[in-house]
């Protein structure tokens, strides 16, 4: 394990590399995900969009990377209402509440701890989050454990509790792009998912609360040799229209733990990434509302260059019935495990 300065409030860079020499940089900066470098031998990838330094999340993209709370995706109108109580939210997406709210868990410093074991290794963060902070009830404890094992995986562990009925729907929003430089886009890859609905959105981007059948659209990913995501970059489907690509739930469909729910093929077929998840979907994001290059780590970023596999229940799910549950209970903690593993 390594740990460096990465910003001038205390922010550290925190490394850990496997007997593969996959190297997992996290930041306690926003509990992120900034590098997932694979040794090809004669080459190192680093397989996550990321920056430099917490001042340049700061100022360019809070969220890439980061862990996102306490409630992942828009809430429609900034406010939902729970056990006969009405609660409003920050307005910090028009007039919706996106990703918990302004200077969310994606822009705190967590407390960390660093766990080393015969055949892996962890970084544990924590951080509370008090009664009513962005308008959420409840005081809210949380950790968010990264591991990375000597087979390549990288485990995220989400556990919550609350004093409090609240909300509570974490995600990680961390950017994949598999080709050898990121300013390729990720319209050469192509993505399985174990999914037969994916939830449409309105013109404001927000979920109608519709779970819709992908077969014959470009939302159809069950092909376990994956779909190209250009299919959907150049499509006249209307719900690619909408957002110029993905920014969709994907209703997986019911599996056991075990088995794989999606898996991100690389160009080149020197690399992939299987998902393995115990929530009941993920939204993809294929940065598409990038108009102009963003520089990163002296390169440049583009227009659909990273991909995110951002597990979780549904988005806006407090607002439309038949969307699951995302209330937390004092009576039970909040439990939950994602797995990416990288093949190469």
């Amino acid at each position: 394990m390594d740990v460096a300065a990465f910003g001038e409030k205390g922010e550290k860079l925190i490394s850990l590399t496997n007997k593969n020499n996959v190297t997992l940089g996290l930041s306690n900066h926003g509990a992120r995900i900034v590098n997932l470098i694979a040794d090809f031998g004669t080459e190192q990838r680093n397989l996550v969009l990321g920056f430099e330094s917490a001042k340049e999340y700061d100022e360019i993209d809070s969220y890439l990377g980061a862990s996102i709370g306490r409630v992942a995706g828009r809430i429609s109108g900034a406010k939902f209402e729970l056990d006969g109580k009405e609660f409003q939210l920050e307005k910090n997406d028009g007039e919706n509440n996106l990703h918990g709210g302004v200077n969310s868990f994606d822009r705190k410093i967590w407390d960390y701890e660093m766990i080393e074991g015969d055949e892996q290794a962890s970084v544990v963060f924590s951080i509370d989050s008090p009664h009513m902070e962005n308008g959420f009830p409840g005081n809210l404890k949380q950790k968010l454990t990264y591991t990375l094992t000597d087979s390549n995986q990288v485990k995220i562990d989400y556990w919550a509790q609350t004093d409090e009925r609240t909300l509570y729907n974490p995600t990680n929003h961390v950017y994949f792009n598999l080709n050898p430089k990121i300013t390729e886009t990720v319209a050469n890859h192509r993505l399985y998912l174990d999914s037969d609905f994916f939830g449409s959105l309105t013109e404001d981007v927000l979920p109608t609360g519709e779970k819709v059948a992908s077969a014959g659209t470009p939302f159809d990913f069950n092909d376990k040799e994956g779909r190209l995501l250009a299919d959907g970059f150049t499509s006249d489907y209307a719900q690619n229209k909408l957002v110029n690509g993905f920014d969709h739930p994907f209703v997986f469909n019911d599996s056991p733990f075990e088995s794989i729910k999606g898996t991100l093929f690389g160009p080149d077929g020197k690399v992939k990434i299987n998902l393995y998840t115990d929530q009941p979907s993920v939204v993809v994001y294929t940065t598409n509302q990038l108009n102009a290059p963003v520089s990163m780590r002296g390169s440049t970023q583009v227009q659909h260059g990273g991909i995110t596999l951002e597990t979780q229940g549904l988005p806006d799910a407090i607002n439309h019935e038949g969307f699951g549950n995302i209330i937390l209970d004092p009576a039970s903690d909040y439990q939950s495990t994602t797995i990416f593993e990288l093949i190469f």
